[in-house]
């Protein structure tokens, strides 16, 4: 996890669709030190996430939102890309399709389908 490259592709990910954002912005004016702030701090295990931020949502209902910085989102992204999901994937089920790569909704409806392909020529 303590490579840069992966912090580099971890904060692709974390950016993606809130490229406008300010906290994003301030975070890429200075990239590459922010990064390399993050890589040390990892490596020398300093790392400590920041408070999280709260805010109010009011569409379509009142929500209470609590988010996290973003050099935490980078992280994050870093610590499930890289860690978290090769070792959880080898253990999951080959049908369960949430959050895995090459198995979203159109695996899931071919699955499903043959499924009930087979249940309706078993049992009419």
């Amino acid at each position: 996890m303590h490579d840069f490259f992966l912090l580099y592709k971890a904060h692709l990910d974390a950016r993606r669709g809130k490229t406008k954002k300010i906290d994003v912005l301030h975070f890429e004016m200075n990239l590459a030190q922010n990064l390399c702030n993050l890589q040390k701090a990892l490596l020398d295990k300093s790392y400590h996430p920041n408070p999280y931020s709260h805010f109010m949502v009011y569409e379509p209902k009142a929500r209470s939102i609590y988010a996290p910085d973003y050099a935490d989102r980078v992280v994050q992204h870093c610590l499930c890309d890289n860690i978290i999901m090769p070792t959880l994937d080898k253990r999951l089920i080959y049908d369960n399709a949430a959050c895995r790569i090459g198995k979203g909704t159109h695996f899931t409806i071919r699955r499903l389908t043959g499924f009930l392909r087979d249940f309706y020529k078993t049992w009419n």
